[in-house]
């Protein structure tokens, strides 16, 4: 899977490595959706020393064998139309007949098509903030339970402190 992302999709998951390793927790809480769950997933996850290790193309691999990224979480959504300006493209999701009104952006690095999964970020958060509103529920305990079923226990309040510096 590594091979069909592009390199800015790496430089997402070494920032959510960076921020694992050093956000205080109010910056962590301040964060999108998505990467709060990402944030605290590492930090509960791995240790310290295992994340002073690791690389962002490491982590997105890690991700999807935790299962933390998966294709099944798009239910069913297909490319519509691509529109393609150099290297650049972007196709509309669709789910049956209906646009979603989301873009997927694909990037040509060196020749070939790539996915930039910093696309499909921005449109959970997108999505989770509207089914949040919509539902009345509370974002942090979503993130709290979002984070305890990719880490398989409870989240402390250790896991919102970013790790002693070595």
């Amino acid at each position: 899977a590594a091979n069909l992302v592009t390199s800015r999709t790496f430089d997402y998951y070494e920032k959510m490595r960076v921020a694992a390793l050093g956000a205080p927790a109010a910056a962590v809480k301040q964060m999108a959706f998505s990467d709060e769950v990402m944030v605290l997933a590492l930090r509960g996850a791995k240790k310290p020393a295992e994340l002073r290790a690791l690389d962002g193309r490491q982590i997105f691999v890690e991700a999807i064998e935790r299962g933390w990224i998966d294709a099944s979480m798009l239910g069913g959504v297909k490319l519509g139309k691509i529109i393609v300006h150099g290297d650049v493209a972007n196709g509309q999701l669709m789910k049956g007949d209906q646009d979603l009104h989301f873009a997927w952006t694909l990037e040509r690095e060196k020749g070939a098509w790539k996915n930039d999964l910093r696309s499909v970020v921005d449109i959970i958060d997108i999505v989770v903030n509207q089914q949040l509103k919509a539902a009345g529920v509370d974002e942090a305990q979503l993130v709290q339970t979002s984070v305890e079923s990719f880490i398989g226990r409870k989240l402390t309040a250790a896991d919102w402190a970013p790790p002693p510096q070595k």
